[in-house]
């Protein structure tokens, strides 16, 4: 009887002497069945039929019993149920023709067996697959009875098992379209509280131009969650990009309100009671060019405050000259505090107007007071000086008494004539300025003007003599008045010059058309 070959059931290798496992399918031979198997080449006996069974259990069995290396685990009937499955498969020798050919091709992947991991994943695959099939399909029954045709009891199974099926299938269909259903609404509740978060941020029919009023940073961190919720979402392209839209128009709102005491920008509406802080610096700069109504609101709002900020440095700039260390500098200039005056009032914040101007009363008190005491000692001095010139004008005048107590002067009538007229009308036709009758007699001149100024008849400064006429070698002289005094208030400056008095230049007597 000719030797058989140890084959493969499943892809014809032929087992060479020592193999206990099929290197392409991880089948091995067990080793209570390697003990009857000679190691000599064993040929596979014709095949005789589909599903004979061998029996034999001399050292001439013709097909040897594989198992699944990896399969170990499984439980004793499966383990009955491969064997028997393995010994029913007939071998052919068209398969041993097929074997014979793959020998001969070299096959790298005989040569490396699987990691463990891998064939236990394998094992654990066929493993569910055989007990899901044993257990719930009516086609393993079926094959189970030997292809006997179904009975009337199997049909019934079948028939079960299709409908479970179908309410399986059903009741998952049901439930992954309520599944969907209850998304879409989730999706489109969140969806709609960030819409809603998003158009909370802006003023209503202002597009998303102006924020509203009284907006926090709050109000931006809630738009912001609410956005991130919805990411991945259609929409939320759009709403994030009004949101970021809102971050940039909140982000300057906020530093140019905090330029300021209180906000000078409120929706679309630019305070005019705001006022700038004085002790901060302004860094921010003009938005240019202007793309919508806030950045317009933003530009006036940096140049009302840099205009309020110019006003209060120039104006402390003046004040320091006036007001140092805390008080009134020595002898402040009146000027310089008409000017500190003159500059509070382009200062808006009247919280710090009052300040100032509580600063600038004092400087005006100390001014005041030392007016006053300049007025008191110049009085004072023009007293003195009228009542030197009123004492001189009373000797000169007794002496003139005394030495022409006939008004006569060298033997000549010295008091001149109006002929007919008032006096300040006579004028000779010819004026000679070389005739010695035009000089003044030493010290005269300076008393009856002193005299005069005395009277309140003319100012200092504020008068002029003209050379009218001469009468017994005397020259006599008109005075008038070119500036409001004591005796012409109110003379408009058209009026001037105004006739005062005529005066004799050698003895100093005048008279004019008053009473006195």
């Amino acid at each position: 009887m000719t030797n058989e070959v140890k084959k493969c059931p499943n892809c014809g290798h032929i087992f060479k002497a020592g193999e206990t496992y099929c290197p392409n399918c991880d089948l091995f031979i067990p080793i209570d069945k390697q003990n009857n198997i000679s190691n000599d080449t064993i040929k596979n006996e014709s095949q005789s039929g589909l599903n004979k069974k061998t029996t034999d259990d001399s050292s001439n069995q013709s097909v040897p019993t594989f198992k699944h290396r990896t399969l170990s685990n499984q439980t004793n009937d499966e383990k009955v149920m491969d064997e028997e499955e393995t010994k029913q498969s007939p071998i052919t020798e068209d398969k041993q023709t097929v074997s014979d050919e793959k020998m001969d091709t070299p096959v790298n992947k005989a040569a490396i067996p699987r990691p463990q991991e891998e064939e236990d994943k394998v094992a654990d695959s066929i493993k569910e697959e055989k007990e899901s099939t044993k257990s719930t399909s009516p086609i393993s029954d079926m094959r189970q009875s030997n292809n006997t045709p179904p009975t009337k009891n199997n049909r019934t199974k079948i028939l079960v098992g299709i409908i479970i099926l179908l309410i399986v299938f059903g009741g998952g269909y049901v439930y992954n379209s309520q599944k969907k259903q209850h998304e879409l609404e989730t999706t489109l509740k969140l969806t709609t509280s960030a819409e809603e978060a998003v158009d909370n941020l802006f003023m209503k029919n202002q597009g998303d131009i102006f924020l509203k009023k009284g907006i926090t940073q709050s109000d931006i961190k809630n738009a912001e969650d609410k956005v991130n919720e919805i990411k991945g979402n259609e929409q939320y392209d759009k709403l994030n990009e009004r949101l970021q839209q809102a971050v940039k128009t909140f982000t300057r709102l906020t530093a140019i309100n905090d330029t300021f005491k209180s906000p000078i920008i409120e929706g679309n509406q630019l305070l005019t009671d705001a006022y700038v802080k004085d002790d901060t610096k302004l860094t921010l700069e003009a938005i240019d060019p202007e793309e919508n109504g806030f950045d317009k609101l933003y530009n006036e709002a940096i140049k009302d405050a840099t205009n309020q900020k110019s006003a209060i440095k120039t104006f402390e700039s003046t004040l320091e000259k006036l007001y140092r260390d805390d008080k009134v500098v020595n002898e402040p200039s009146k000027q310089v505090y008409n000017d500190a005056v003159k500059q509070l009032a382009d200062i808006k914040d009247p919280s710090l107007k009052s300040d100032y101007q509580t600063t600038l009363d004092k400087v005006s008190k100390v001014i005041d007071e030392q007016e006053k005491q300049a007025e008191e000692k110049r009085q004072e001095k023009e007293a003195k000086q009228a009542e030197a010139a009123k004492a001189e004008a009373e000797k000169n005048n007794q002496q003139a008494q005394t030495n022409d107590n006939n008004n006569t002067q060298n033997g000549h009538s010295f008091t001149p004539s109006t002929n007919g007229g008032r006096w300040g009308t006579r004028q000779d036709s010819t004026i000679d300025l070389s005739n010695p009758a035009w000089s003044w007699n030493a010290g005269v001149q300076e008393k009856v003007i002193s005299e005069v100024i005395s009277r309140g008849y003319v100012v200092d400064g504020g008068y002029t003599l003209v050379p009218k006429f001469i009468e017994n070698g005397v020259g006599f002289y008109d005075l008038y008045a070119t500036k409001n005094s004591k005796l012409f208030p109110n003379s408009k400056p058209e009026e001037f010059p105004i006739y005062v008095v005529t005066i004799n230049d050698k003895t100093g007597w005048f008279k004019g058309n008053g009473p006195n």
